[in-house]
């Protein structure tokens, strides 16, 4: 070995020289802004991942029971020839006559009613018995439908409209609340609407606005008088 390379060999193993304090800090400083940003990241997608998880848990729930809600409204009819399929009609209740069956049972009165205390809606069924037919005092049966409601945008779940003298006749005029007997009987179209929240919110963060027209289907915009009838 030559003795310039044993020299070179030598230098090298006494250089004993490293990073020094501000390169140390430097470098932890840059590996601290990278880590907090990359956490910060992680947290954002986790926040907005389980968003997105609970407005899909509370379109699923809402959507079933807003569909069960306009399913017994369509089925709403008369007691009989003198007698309209409204029976009540408030911003928060509804009570009508309904016939969800193939005609081989007695009609059913049923209420359904929205609990700003308890953020629920409710459904409440009156079986009839008997001739002439007649109700129970007390429902047959109650079940709560929804869990964690709120009022679409502060609103009403039930709005409620008669036919227009416009022609065509549209079921566009708005009906104050609670309906008289005369409105009663012009109603032609209701309204509902509520906001589902997710499981266990505790605020509208999340909450899925949720609406849905329903015709009555006494109510015949063809007639001379689209106003609904019994006959």
């Amino acid at each position: 070995m030559s003795s310039r390379l044993r020299a070179a060999l030598a230098a090298l193993r006494r250089d004993e020289s490293g990073f020094s304090m501000p390169e140390l800090v430097t470098v932890m400083l840059i590996v601290g802004v990278i880590a907090a940003g990359g956490s910060m990241l992680v947290e954002v997608v986790m926040r907005q991942g389980r968003s997105v998880v609970e407005r899909t848990d509370a379109m699923q729930r809402g959507r079933i029971v807003l569909d069960q809600i306009t399913r017994q409204v369509r089925s709403a009819v008369c007691l009989d020839s003198a007698t309209r399929s409204l029976v009540d009609a408030r911003a928060d209740r509804l009570t009508f006559y309904a016939d969800l069956s193939d005609g081989s049972r007695p009609l059913q009165r049923r209420t359904l009613r929205y609990e700003p205390a308890a953020r629920t809606i409710v459904e409440d069924v009156y079986q009839g018995a008997g001739t002439p037919l007649t109700f129970p005092v007390t429902p047959s049966s109650s079940k709560v439908l929804l869990q964690n409601v709120s009022r679409d945008a502060a609103g009403p779940m039930f709005r409620y409209y008669a036919y227009t003298a416009t022609t065509p006749p549209s079921p566009s005029l708005t009906l104050p609340v609670p309906l008289v007997a005369a409105d009663l009987q012009r109603t032609a179209r209701i309204e509902i609407a509520f906001a589902a929240r997710p499981f266990g919110a505790k605020d509208d963060k999340n909450a899925v606005q949720l609406r849905e027209d329903v015709q009555l289907r006494n109510a015949n915009p063809n007639a001379a008088r689209p106003d609904p009838t019994c006959t």
